[in-house]
């Protein structure tokens, strides 16, 4: 059963950036207050680029991770993306399109960056263009054809459409994780914010931390490989859940290690 709830807008934001401000204010009577402040200081070294690759939906995710980090940059420039220490590719849209701007220019870029062992953060297309293929083929008139279209191919597994004659797609709105392997800051059945009409299949369990049940459909909702970690569901609108979520990684960033 789908909870009824409003994804998080930006006035939620400006609210939490405020209440930040306060808990990170530098109280001498505080030792845990200097401590938090430290550390906060000390994330906002790792420089963090959120790509601009001609997908939509990008400011929300913007605007999350500066609650927790002062180096975030939005850029469409791929050459940010060689010397910054964490990448986020978010978005919405179709796989054949997303796929299409990075052969664009940012590929050389990206295959740079993972093989540096930096952290990458995929949200939604972002999470599903780590695999190896999709089965979201556009026709010349736009309509869905037979076929796969290559993915990155950094994360074994394939994307392909939600079937069944009663399921409603997109699968869109609130939805429970199945914690399948620790990460800092997650909590089995936490409730995240989707909306996507194609899922991933085939994964090795070996990479799935969560997953998410619509209807008889079971799905990874967030991988893990290396120094790679990706959602399908967005964390900038998940509301408290997903946004500890970006703090976490945010985090891991600067420690260098992944989730």
């Amino acid at each position: 059963m789908q909870r009824r709830k409003r994804a998080l807008g930006w006035g939620y934001f400006s609210g939490i950036r405020k209440r930040r401000a306060s808990t990170f204010s530098v109280n001498r009577g505080d030792p845990d207050r200097l401590r938090r402040c430290y550390l906060h200081m000390a994330a906002d070294n790792s420089k963090i680029v959120v790509l601009d690759y001609g997908m939509g939906n990008i400011h929300s995710i913007v605007k999350a991770l500066r609650l927790y980090s002062d180096s975030v940059e939005f850029t469409a420039d791929p050459s940010a993306i060689d010397d910054c220490h964490a990448l986020v590719l978010p978005g919405d849209g179709a796989f054949q399109a997303a796929m299409d701007h990075l052969h664009g220019g940012p590929m050389e870029h990206l295959q740079n960056f993972v093989a540096s062992g930096r952290m990458l953060l995929g949200i939604c297309i972002g999470f599903q263009i780590l695999f190896e293929n999709s089965t979201e083929v556009h026709g010349e008139d736009g309509r869905i054809i037979e076929g796969t279209v290559p993915g990155l191919g950094w994360i074994p597994g394939n994307i392909v459409r939600f079937s069944g004659a009663n399921l409603r797609i997109p699968h869109m709105g609130w939805n429970t994780l199945e914690v399948k392997q620790p990460v800092d800051g997650l909590e089995n059945g936490q409730w995240t914010y989707f909306i996507h009409s194609y899922h991933a299949a085939n994964v090795p369990a070996e990479y799935v931390v969560a997953e998410t049940a619509y209807e008889d459909i079971r799905f990874p909702s967030i991988v893990r490989k290396d120094n790679i970690i990706a959602t399908q569901f967005h964390p900038e609108k998940s509301d408290r859940a997903g946004l500890r979520f970006l703090e976490q990684w945010v985090r891991s960033c600067q420690s260098g290690k992944n989730l």
